[in-house]
């Protein structure tokens, strides 16, 4: 069974997470997502991410009350909320929510990629290391490098998942597996009916990736371009006089 220790957790995310074991009384949380994912492949990271079984919001309450921190509802409706706390002379932004399911391997399956849905518990966590729970493979994954969807139907729930597959898949220098790649190019075109925020969101954050090119022309591959940015279905194959050697498509994204 692996082992997360805190000790590979930055410094102010492990201070952070001191901070919510203090605030938990009884109740149980734990730290999920890419942090986790993050922590196990060594690599830095600012966020943390937690779910409960319930009480999310006064939780997150709580943090915010602990040396001045900030308190900001994200989601009343599904309990979601932010605490911004100041720790080791610098902000952590902790974001607390409700488990997705009854129980937390019913939380973990809501995810998107199971690399994604691993999760440690605080309480064992701040004091020294605990076991990663992965009801998803997850673990597995991460060693192949590989994304792999969490299951079958987590393009078609949250569409922008694809964008962010994409994002991650040049971010961590992993490899979205077939049935992923599949899936995005099946429900790719729902983009077009979530929120423009959102996909404004993961738009910018592949664009401030290195080689970023590069992503754009995965994207296209993956029929995402089109989705989200139908102009450039007409750039394809639209040739260009001398001196150019390339279509406006492709001289684009040079």
């Amino acid at each position: 069974m692996r082992r997360l220790r805190l000790s590979r957790l930055p410094p102010a995310q492990s201070e952070a997470l001191r901070v919510v074991s203090r605030c938990l009384g009884r109740e149980a949380a734990y730290l999920v997502g890419g942090a986790v994912r993050d922590a196990l492949l060594g690599l830095t990271f600012d966020d943390l991410d937690l779910a409960v079984p319930s009480g999310a919001a006064a939780l997150a309450r709580r943090l915010a009350e602990t040396d001045g921190g900030t308190y900001v509802e994200l989601d009343a409706e599904r309990g979601s909320a932010r605490a911004l706390l100041r720790v080791a002379g610098t902000t952590v932004q902790v974001d607390v929510t409700n488990f997705r399911g009854p129980t937390l391997p019913d939380d973990l399956a809501d995810r998107d990629f199971t690399v994604n849905a691993l999760a440690v518990s605080v309480r064992g966590l701040a004091r020294g290391g605990a076991a990663v729970v992965d009801s998803r493979g997850g673990l597995a994954d991460l060693r192949r490098r590989r994304l792999r969807l969490a299951t079958p139907d987590a393009i078609a729930r949250d569409p922008v998942r694809a964008l962010r597959g994409i994002r991650l898949e040049a971010l961590l220098r992993f490899r979205l597996d077939a049935g992923a790649a599949r899936a995005i190019r099946r429900d790719a075109a729902a983009l077009g009916r979530v929120a423009a925020e959102r996909v404004g969101q993961e738009i910018v954050a592949i664009l401030r990736l290195a080689g970023s090119a590069s992503v754009v022309r995965r994207a296209e591959g993956l029929g995402v371009l089109a989705a989200v940015i139908p102009e450039t279905v007409a750039m394809r194959g639209v040739t260009q006089p001398a001196p150019h050697r390339f279509d406006v498509l492709e001289h684009s994204l040079r």
